[in-house]
């Protein structure tokens, strides 16, 4: 018999003999900061689990929910048990009241893992069946705990991006373990495991880097100097104790490895799956090198990698992460990647893929979240835009290099052009928009006042009162339709359109109908035109128009007056009544310009609904008031900084 492939995406069990076990697992890694477990929680906690809530930072619900919290995270740190009993385990909500407190320093940069709506990588973990899938918390969170800033700030340390790939390999080899301690599997040999794996944000930077991780061949481990004790004082010569340390085996990461997991003096091939089936006696050594490991498919939102194993506060690097990670290495069958194209935060570049025919990427419009998932339904207020400290030079047409200071003078403010150009591009109306006076918070008192006054500055800020979320509940629909064109399809058991449905006839039906076209078909990706654009482009078409029609008419007169020809002199057919009759004078008339509508593809107006989209669907993702949230450019703005993503 022969094998069964879809598009050449599957793997066939046609061969399969008696003895041998094939298995086939899903990975879901989820983003920075998302963790499925502390959403679960909180909606449960708060009674936000309806998909439809609005989280309304302004509402008497959720004030008296934060209240109540502070108030009982207090009685916790003095050594109080409280319990909920709606909740799975009710003794979990102590748990949850540490995690879920922000310190004031945490305040200061972006929410934590508790405050996010699922990601689409944890909607699609929820459609599959349980054998197959596997959940890896997002970088920085960890269950009912506070989150870490080292896996938050700069992807490093055991809630990192390698630490996330090294747990993922682990909880595989787990659900291997339990598949080959089923009681018909027990005299099985494992001969292949099948791997899809997804991820969002930092989560597709660790899919992406799990790749190159199960797929490696054998290496040398190196060498790694740890702490052994001390030596013993000399009270002659030494006061304190001296430190011991002894060289021990370990991984790329500078890991210590058990040294009795060497194969012939190297780590075994697959990496931390090798590694980690060995470990717990799941394999041999010998039936390691007959193993077959296939990645399957790849499904990735925006990859976001930004990590430094050494950063710190005031010192990473974001610039060499490719390499360093090995994004683009490894061997798959199908890679799907949604990307962002209005993302424009600073520690937000994009990390594209090498597109082929089996490796596919699509760009949608919209910030990182509005693509992969995690906001609310609710109304959106971001602080400060813009402020006078850092965006003075902001201009949103013309670069004017090192006479900008000399320009600010006689035109308009950076903060006024940044409200015009945010208006200008849809993502706000002129109402939504305010500058006002930020003072730094005084005792109000006539002195301080007016060091307060002299330390003021100026600030924009947008208000909207609802962003909706499910924009973003597309591309989950999208990334479900490339899995089941492979053999994964088996492994559902839920439609994510019958989870997270979007009407057909409604507004945002309309728009997922027509990005289908461009994703599965031959339709345009969607670009936003200004106002200003469409009408230059209008303008040229019109004037086009009317060359083409004075080029007809005149080709129409040529023609008309032009005499033909035959063998008989035409001179003896001359009329001899032109004298009589007048001529006629045909005044010519200013053509009607035809109008031709660019921004029509399929008769659907994609400009205006690019409009709708920007203000009622997509959010604005950068602020100047939280850490780590600034758009791109830098922490002062110059004319040469124009708030657009990078990418690496």
């Amino acid at each position: 018999m022969g094998k069964s492939f879809v598009y050449n995406d599957g793997i066939s069990n046609d061969d399969i003999k008696t003895d041998e076990l094939r298995l086939e697992f899903g990975v879901f890694i989820d983003g920075t900061l998302n963790n499925k477990e502390n959403t679960k929680i909180r909606k449960i906690v708060r009674g936000e689990t309806d998909e439809h809530v609005i989280i309304d930072g302004d509402s008497k619900h959720y004030k008296d929910n934060l209240k109540q919290e502070a108030l009982q995270h207090k009685a916790v740190l003095d050594g109080a048990i409280l319990e909920d009993k709606r909740l799975e385990n009710p003794k979990d909500y102590t748990k949850y009241l540490k995690g879920v407190h922000r310190t004031f320093t945490e305040q200061l940069g972006t929410d934590n893992s508790y405050s996010n709506d699922y990601t689409n990588v944890a909607r699609m973990w929820m459609c599959c069946k349980e054998e197959y899938k596997i959940y890896v918390e997002g970088m920085g969170s960890i269950d009912l705990m506070h989150d870490d800033d080292d896996g938050f700030m700069f992807g490093k340390g055991p809630t990192g991006i390698r630490g996330r790939v090294r747990e993922a390999c682990k909880r595989v080899a787990e659900k291997i373990k339990i598949e080959k301690d089923k009681k018909e599997n027990k005299k099985k040999i494992i001969s292949q495991i099948t791997v899809d794996v997804f991820g969002f944000s930092r989560g597709a930077a660790s899919a992406r880097n799990f790749i190159y991780e199960v797929t490696k061949w054998a290496y040398d481990p190196k060498e790694k100097k740890v702490e052994d004790g001390y030596y013993p004082i000399n009270p002659y010569r030494e006061s304190l104790p001296r430190k011991k340390y002894k060289k021990v085996a370990a991984d790329d990461d500078l890991i210590e490895i058990s040294p009795d997991l060497l194969i012939e003096g190297q780590l075994p091939k697959y990496g931390y799956l090798g590694y980690y089936l060995l470990e717990q006696k799941i394999i041999t050594p010998k039936e390691l090198k007959d193993i077959e490991v296939i990645i399957r498919f790849v499904g990735v939102y925006d990859t976001v990698s930004s990590y430094d194993e050494e950063g710190w506060i005031l010192s990473y690097d974001f610039d060499n992460d490719v390499s360093e990670l090995h994004l683009n290495s490894g061997s798959f069958q199908k890679m799907v990647h949604f990307t962002a194209k209005d993302e424009h935060r600073t520690n937000f570049a994009l990390t594209r893929i090498h597109k082929s025919q089996k490796a596919i990427e699509k760009n949608f419009p919209g910030v990182h979240c509005d693509i992969g998932g995690a906001y609310e339904h609710g109304p959106e207020v971001i602080d400060e835009i813009g402020t006078s400290l850092k965006d003075t030079n902001f201009k949103k047409d013309l670069k004017w290099g090192p006479i900008a200071p000399i320009v600010m003078l006689f035109t308009k403010t950076g903060l006024e052009e940044l409200k015009e150009s945010l208006v200008e591009q849809y993502w706000y109306r002129p109402e939504e928009l305010a500058i006002t006076k930020q003072y730094i918070p005084h005792l109000y008192n006539p002195i301080t006042r007016i060091v307060a006054e002299a330390l003021s500055y100026k600030k924009l800020t947008g208000t909207k009162k609802m962003v909706r979320k499910d924009y973003s509940w597309i591309f989950v629909h999208f990334m479900e339709e490339f899995c089941r064109t492979t053999t994964m399809e088996q492994y559902f058991n839920l439609k994510t359109e019958d989870k997270y449905p979007i009407a057909k006839d409604s507004f945002l039906g309309n728009v997922e109908e027509q990005l289908h076209r461009y994703v599965f078909e031959d339709g345009k990706e969607w670009e936003f035109k200004s106002d200003a654009q469409l009408a230059r482009e209008r303008e040229e078409r019109e004037k086009l128009d009317v060359k083409l029609k004075e080029f007809e008419r005149n080709e129409e007169i040529e023609s008309y007056n032009k005499p033909s020809y035959d063998n008989l002199n035409p001179m003896d057919y001359r009329p001899t009544i032109d004298k009589i009759i007048p001529k006629i004078k045909i005044e010519p008339t200013e053509p009607e310009p035809t109008l031709l509508e660019e921004v029509i593809v399929y008769g659907y107006d994609v400009q205006k609904a690019l409009r709708t989209l920007r203000h009622d669907y997509c959010h604005w993702s950068s602020t100047r008031d939280w850490f780590g949230m600034d758009p791109n450019g830098g922490f002062f703005s110059s004319p040469t900084e124009n708030r657009k993503r990078e990418f690496h």
